[in-house]
């Protein structure tokens, strides 16, 4: 049986930028930040999470997602829905 999907957020020094650890790999060792071939994974990710209004930028690495928001957007608000994203994506 599969290990239960795990997420985490890790907060960073830019006060725009978050860090979602998941315990599944997701895309290759390095950012992917586009659709591309051997980015099968990250690509479904990359796509839902940039449909929460207030995202900017979403990059995939291995079993981390780093998101950019836009300086206006309130993490409280779009934080929930970026992980229900996440989570409706990998399950």
């Amino acid at each position: 049986m599969a290990e239960p999907l795990r997420v985490t957020i890790e907060t960073t020094a830019h006060p725009d930028i978050i860090r979602v650890h998941v315990n599944r790999r997701l895309g290759p060792p390095r950012p992917a930040d586009g659709p591309a071939r051997d980015h099968a994974a990250a690509r479904p990710v990359i796509a839902a999470v940039l449909q929460v209004p207030g995202v900017r930028e979403v990059t995939v690495a291995g079993g981390r997602i780093t998101v950019k928001k836009d300086p206006q957007a309130d993490w409280r608000s779009i934080g929930p829905a970026i992980q229900g994203k996440i989570f409706r994506t990998l399950r």
